[in-house]
């Protein structure tokens, strides 16, 4: 993705977000590329490049998700 700009779509966010209702992590490949750099680069979500899994920074982020999402 380098320096392109891309544009981050709110209804994608709310998919990814809403994967984690109910899951402490998700695989890296459920999830769109733009929606999870975004997430990443916010430092809401953290992905393992060995399990290739996708969790929430914080435990108190999780909460804040599912008490959003739900």
């Amino acid at each position: 993705m380098g320096s392109k700009h891309f544009e981050v779509h709110h209804g994608k966010l709310v998919s990814v977000l809403e994967m984690f209702a109910s899951r402490d992590e998700v695989g890296a490949d459920e999830m769109d590329e733009i929606s999870k750099r975004y997430l990443v680069k916010e430092r809401i979500f953290f992905v393992d490049l060995l399990t290739r899994m996708v969790t929430s920074q914080s435990q108190f982020d999780l909460f804040v998700m599912r008490d959003v999402v739900v």
